[in-house]
């Protein structure tokens, strides 16, 4: 251990407040190496005065210290948990940031306080940060390797799937506690994060104080007839069984035609293997999305197909119209 090491160690164990005010004012004028030191020592000496001013000042600091408080954010829980409540503005906009660059998903429940601020920019802030670490948890699902597995890589891939359960637990709850505010924030943002994980959320999307004629149903509608996506299909189709939402899902449905979202929902058409939704489906009269195609069916891959006749199958389209699909299909 080196002479500058071993004084930063002490430094850590002093009892002395000016310690903090002293590594406060020099961290700036540090070289990289004693920069990340000063700051691992305000860290470790978890003084909660000091930890806010770091966190206030966060957006000012040199890139090698900010890189240093996301390495070490577990360290940061505590006052990070204070800082969102702060009545400086500053503070909690900086504690957002926090959050969402170092990705740290078991903090993301941090994100719905920030969406009950009283401030429209914290819960903008809040709003876009939790979506921005939905979908980055989204994509980090892990990949199984294609590579010969043997032990060590069967273990590692079950940790990194360990890893994240435990980060979709995190995200869900945030989304969970991020909607019964939702009448507080009106955020789409958050709805629409919500409908990428709608499995683990649709009690909380349907129920109150979602209810048929609440804001946020209005805004959920408007999500998918204008800009919906491939992970909102369980949810579409599982609406097929609400009675009192059925009619703007069977529109949504019928007159939209987005290629992405609607192969998606072609996909998914073992949902109506549930006799309910099933029963839903018959409400569905017609469909843009095959009408604007009548060769869709002969250029589908053969998966898709059976998912497409499965789907057409629940529905009350036509009969005639159904045959002059599948005509097109070379058995």
């Amino acid at each position: 251990m080196s002479v500058v090491q071993q004084i930063y160690q002490h430094l850590t164990r002093s009892r002395d407040l000016s310690v903090d005010e002293m590594l406060l004012e020099t961290l700036p004028r540090l070289e990289n190496e004693y920069q990340v030191l000063a700051v691992d020592t305000l860290l470790n000496r978890q003084k909660p005065a000091a930890l806010l001013r770091l966190i206030e000042s966060y957006e000012t600091l040199p890139p090698s210290v900010n890189v240093r408080m996301m390495e070490q954010i577990q360290l940061l829980e505590g006052v990070l948990r204070e800082a969102i409540q702060s009545e400086r503005e500053p503070v909690r906009l900086n504690t957002i940031t926090i959050i969402r660059r170092s990705q740290a998903y078991f903090l993301s429940y941090l994100l719905s306080l920030g969406l009950r601020s009283g401030s429209s920019e914290t819960r903008s802030h809040a709003a876009g940060s939790l979506s921005t670490l939905t979908r980055s948890f989204l994509e980090s699902q892990p990949v199984p390797s294609t590579a010969p597995w043997d032990a060590d890589t069967i273990q590692d891939h079950m940790i990194q799937l360990s890893q994240w359960r435990s980060n979709r637990r995190h995200v869900v709850y945030a989304l969970r506690e991020a909607l019964q505010s939702y009448n507080t924030h009106l955020r789409s943002s958050v709805l629409e994060a919500a409908l990428c994980l709608s499995i683990d959320l649709h009690e909380e999307l349907t129920t109150s104080p979602n209810h048929a004629q609440s804001k946020a149903w209005r805004a959920m509608v408007e999500i998918l007839s204008t800009r919906p996506q491939p992970a909102y299909a369980p949810f579409v189709l599982r609406m097929l069984a609400e009675r009192d939402r059925r009619g703007e899902i069977v529109h949504v449905l019928s007159t939209i035609s987005n290629e992405p979202f609607m192969t998606a929902i072609m996909r998914h058409s073992w949902l109506l293997a549930d006799p309910v939704i099933r029963a839903g489906g018959v409400a569905i009269k017609r469909l843009n999305w095959m009408d604007q195609n009548p060769h869709r069916m002969a250029q589908m891959e053969p998966e898709l197909t059976l998912h497409t006749l499965r789907f057409l199958r629940a529905t009350n389209i036509p009969e005639e119209q159904q045959i002059g699909w599948f005509q097109e299909l070379a058995f």
